[in-house]
C-alpha cells in the first residue's frame, strides 16, 4: 500500500486488520481494488491490531477488519472484509 501526500488526496483511509488471518488477507486484497479505484485521490494505511493491540484501543477498534475514512469528516467505520467493495467505489464515483 502506498501513501500519498497531503496534497492529491482526498480520503484518508485505514484499514485495522488482525494478524494474516484469511479475513485480513481478504480485507487487504479488497483495498487494493479500492486504492486502485481512487488512485491519487486515497491515501492508505494498513495497522495490525493483533501485533499492536495498544492501536485498537487507542483507536476505539473492537471489530477486525474494519475500514475506516478518516476524511474527508465525518469519520466514517465500514466492519467486514470489505467485499462489498464495488458500493464504496460506486459511492465515489457519485461524488
Amino acid at each position: 500500500m502506498s501513501t500519498k501526500t497531503m496534497d492529491t488526496t482526498r480520503f484518508q483511509l485505514t484499514l485495522y486488520i488482525a494478524g494474516e488471518s484469511s479475513t485480513s488477507e481478504v480485507a487487504v486484497a479488497n483495498l487494493k481494488k479500492i486504492e486502485e479505484a481512487f488512485g491519487e485521490e486515497v491515501s492508505v494505511q494498513v495497522l495490525d491490531i493483533e501485533a499492536d493491540p495498544e492501536i485498537a484501543e487507542r483507536d476505539g477498534i473492537n471489530i477486525s477488519p474494519t475500514l475506516v475514512r478518516n476524511q474527508p469528516l465525518p469519520v466514517r467505520k465500514l466492519i467486514g472484509d470489505l467485499s462489498n467493495h464495488v458500493k464504496v467505489i460506486k459511492k465515489k464515483k457519485k461524488e
